[in-house]
């Protein structure tokens, strides 16, 4: 597509990394909370492209994404349950154990 984000027309990059003005485009909560200047605030925008994420990167973003999971260790893991109240990692697979009088059946 393009060498380097700023690169193509048809996005914020070149507002949020740059500093363009661009009437379509309102700063996002989370870009304004990078600095607490628009110089600042583009650098740290820009460090965010600068590493090349590699396939299998890209491969596990898009199945976390897929599946809505969260990607980090364990800790980043549990913190994210607790406040979601919900798992956010896979289960085992398939069904649920069924206790029956102390033992389990079904597949675990």
């Amino acid at each position: 597509m393009v060498e380097a984000p700023g690169d193509y027309k048809w996005i914020s990059y070149r507002s949020n990394g740059f500093g363009q003005a661009d009437t379509m485009i309102k700063p996002h909560e989370q870009y304004l909370m990078l600095g607490n200047d628009m110089e600042q605030r583009c650098q740290y925008y820009r460090e965010l492209f600068r590493h090349h994420l590699d396939n299998k990167q890209l491969h596990e973003i898009r199945e976390a994404a897929k599946q809505e999971l969260v990607l980090g260790n364990d800790r980043f893991k549990d913190e994210i349950e607790q406040i979601l109240q919900r798992r956010v990692r896979p289960g085992k697979p398939g069904r649920p154990c069924v206790k029956e009088e102390g033992e389990c059946y079904g597949v675990y």
